[in-house]
């Protein structure tokens, strides 16, 4: 393994992260009926989203 970490592997690591969180939280939201735990979903979709479309090369 190099000592170079490439950012943006990074920031694709990061954004996958967030879509999966995401998906989990609206997933769990909607099955239990919690509209706080279904906004917490929604926006880290949109910040994953903000992150790709902001920092795509």
């Amino acid at each position: 393994m190099s000592a170079f970490r490439h950012p943006a592997r990074d920031l694709k690591r990061i954004i996958a992260a967030l879509l999966v969180l995401a998906a989990a939280l609206i997933t769990a939201g909607s099955l239990t009926g919690w509209f706080w735990l279904l906004g917490v979903g929604v926006w880290a979709l949109m910040a994953a989203f903000l992150l790709e479309f902001t920092f795509s090369p």
